[in-house]
């Protein structure tokens, strides 16, 4: 009895042992997976329901560009990525591939028809990516785009970028792309085998046309921080501040007018503090228009307003802001205003416990990538887990949360025809950088100095005449 007490005792404790081991491998091994996924580089999009009925242009040639396109492009050799459907919390295989650097990889996303799906996307890579978004007829229209640095941020000193269309001819060299100069800068424009094909000086606060082909691959050097921008007619894009992220004191934007009787237009967008802005001409200097602006305040810049189109501007001011750029589109002899905003897909980021407030102009959808987010919208408090996302109301919204969160920012005008958009890295959504020497006194302090050194000495020469007086 005793022995057979035994050996049951032995393989109950065998089993038992078994169990506890087979738990703890399968924790390691989901702890193992929690660490190799966060330590991948992963972008997110909400892909919204578009109508490409009028996605075939056949008058200039034929492109088969009526859908929605995920293109990829690689910064290392030998990038393994993965593309996701998450939607509703799913998580799909869409394609599944190894990209190499300065080369592309594109993926038509799902579509009924001439409908595209409601979907969100994640894209996954062991190695950072720029991904680009694009639909319908952007490469005929072009899309206002800042794109990305190799650091993740949308400022840099190295891009290895792939052109969205940025002029109505597409087959011919752009006028519409443009470098902006943070910081002194000599630039390096390289073509898709690395062979430099030309060289530029940019001076701090200043920007330069770039003559580039649409949907090809370059590489940009700089030896000073720039951004490197395309602009057309009929869309708009959130600029990104120059020390990381979309809110803050310095911006630069070159919008033109859209081709359907629209106005070029800046929507700049206070803050929670009373702030005064300026917009200046970079290439003259010259003022072109300011305001003092009150807490959540926006203010619409269109022809009525100051003569900005196609002009390279430097927008400045003494606390937060947002600035959109771009077009309107609307009927002749129609009002102008935020709402009309042309075709777009873009993006800004909400940081932690930061009171931010936008415009959304037709839909716009909230995603949380790098963690379970408690958030108030518009006073609605709600909760977003992390890799999913929540629609958000058109017109004017205010953000507060407790991580920093991505905000996709749609305008169809009735219905978008095209787009084209870099997704942020979630990696890189709080990247930041220290302001430039240059920047430290801003154009409008310099003047403020100007009048305070004048009036100093004004004051000075008084002083002398009347000690003069005094001694004569």
């Amino acid at each position: 009895m005793t022995s057979r007490l035994n050996c049951v005792l032995l393989i109950l404790m065998i089993s038992l042992n078994a169990a506890v081991c087979s738990c703890v491998n399968e924790n390691r091994e989901s702890a193992s997976s929690m660490s190799s996924e966060n330590q991948r580089w992963t972008y997110y999009v909400f892909v919204p329901m578009i109508n490409y009925s009028h996605g075939i242009i056949t008058s200039l040639y034929v492109t088969t560009n009526n859908g929605t396109w995920l293109r990829v492009i690689g910064y290392n050799d030998s990038t393994h990525v993965l593309v996701y459907d998450v939607t509703g919390g799913k998580q799909t295989i869409l394609d599944d591939f190894t990209v190499d650097r300065m080369k592309v990889h594109k993926l038509r996303l799902p579509q009924k028809g001439n409908f595209s799906l409601p979907i969100l996307i994640k894209v996954s890579s062991d190695k950072p990516v720029a991904v680009l978004l694009t639909g319908g007829l952007y490469e005929i229209d072009g899309a206002n785009v800042f794109y990305p640095s190799v650091d993740g941020g949308f400022s840099g000193k190295e891009f290895i970028i792939l052109t969205a269309g940025a002029t109505r001819i597409s087959a011919r060299k752009g006028w519409d792309y443009a470098v902006f100069a943070i910081e002194d800068s000599e630039v390096e424009i390289r073509d898709s085998n690395d062979k430099i094909i030309r060289t530029i000086s940019v001076s701090a606060n200043n920007s330069k046309r770039l003559e580039l082909f649409y949907n090809k691959i370059y590489r940009i050097v700089s030896t000073g921080r720039i951004f490197v921008s395309s602009w057309a007619a009929s869309s708009f894009v959130v600029c990104p501040s120059h020390v990381g992220g979309y809110r803050g004191k310095f911006f630069y934007a070159n919008p033109y007018q859209s081709a359907l009787s629209g106005s070029p237009i800046l929507l700049v967008i206070s803050q929670e503090t009373p702030t005064q802005v300026r917009v200046y001409n970079t290439v003259t200097g010259s003022l072109i228009a300011e305001k003092k602006m009150q807490p959540r305040e926006i203010w619409f810049i269109n022809r009525e307003v100051a003569d900005i189109e196609g002009i390279q501007l430097k927008i400045e001011s003494d606390k937060d802001i947002i600035v959109y750029a771009g077009s309107t589109i609307k009927k002749e002899n129609m009002p102008d205003s935020p709402a009309l905003i042309a075709n777009a897909i873009t993006f800004l980021t909400v940081p932690p416990n930061r009171p931010t407030t936008f415009f959304v102009p037709t839909e716009g959808y909230i995603i949380s990538p790098k963690g379970d987010a408690k958030i108030k919208i518009n006073q609605l408090e709600m909760k977003i887990p992390q890799g999913s996302c929540k629609p958000l109301p058109s017109g004017i919204v205010s953000i507060t949360t407790n991580e920093t969160v991505l905000v996709e920012i749609i305008s169809k005008q009735p219905s978008i025809t095209h787009f084209a958009a870099y997704i942020p890295s979630a990696r890189c959504l709080d990247i930041t950088y220290p302001p430039p020497a240059s920047h430290e006194t801003t154009q409008a302090q310099k003047i403020d100095f100007t009048y305070i050194a004048l009036a100093a000495a004004a004051v000075l020469v008084s002083v002398l005449i009347v000690f003069k007086k005094r001694r004569g």
